[in-house]
């Protein structure tokens, strides 16, 4: 069923999709370096972030357990006007390699495995046989691809763009104020063109735009995330 967004500024959101060639409306995910080259062109977007889902083994407080974890760009929070319950979102300094490895959980998430505790913050959770410290908890009924999202973790594009294992990203952008749908897919080819002539890339710059009505993600952006 569609339902609307509950995103600020919803109405401009579209999923954004590699493309092999003009006025696509659909496509395949986008490596680090071309949602990148994206972020730069205002006159067709506001702001595009990105995310994906990767499984982890889970260890820690409570029984071992596989969960589905929500690997997002630093900016996608922000983007979308999604706030913490407690705690904090990601920064700048995080999600890149190297760095401390924090995680936010869900709602749901926290009153199960830590019976809604407000000392969860600090707690170290096992990915993967890796420590990962809570920094935050989302608000209830914060839904970005299904209604069960227990873990949510940072990647920071940039520092990943040019990594050999990087994986594609299913990614999200909000429309230059005052661009309909239309006009931002002939704006966007005209813009691809370019950029292949200035800055070529394996697989060219094109993109396809979807309106985003339903909360939902492809299959395809489901592989594992390994580089994490």
């Amino acid at each position: 069923l569609l339902r609307p967004l509950p995103f600020i500024h919803g109405e401009r959101l579209v999923d954004v999709w590699h493309s092999n060639g003009p006025s696509a409306s659909g496509g395949s995910m986008m490596p680090p370096a071309k949602v990148l080259g994206w972020q730069e062109q205002p006159s067709v977007f506001e702001r595009i972030e990105s995310y994906a889902a990767a499984p982890f083994d889970l260890t820690g407080d409570g029984p071992p357990e596989r969960v589905v974890a929500r690997v997002v760009s630093l900016g996608l929070f922000d983007m979308l006007g999604i706030t913490p319950l407690m705690g904090r979102t990601f920064t700048g300094e995080e999600g890149a390699p190297g760095s401390a490895k924090v995680v936010v959980i869900g709602y749901q998430f926290w009153r199960s495995r830590y019976s809604g505790s407000p000392s969860v913050l600090g707690e170290i959770l096992h990915l993967n046989d890796e420590p990962y410290t809570v920094i935050g908890v989302l608000r209830p009924n914060t839904i970005l691809l299904t209604d069960d999202e227990p873990i949510w973790l940072p990647i920071n594009l940039k520092a990943w763009s040019t990594h050999p294992s990087s994986y594609g990203f299913h990614s999200v952008g909000r429309l230059a104020r005052g661009l309909d749908f239309e006009d931002a897919r002939r704006a966007a080819d005209r813009i691809a063109v370019a950029l292949g002539e200035e800055r070529p890339i394996p697989r060219g710059w094109y993109i396809g735009l979807t309106k985003k009505e339903v909360s939902s993600m492809a299959t395809e952006s489901r592989r594992a995330l390994v580089v994490l």
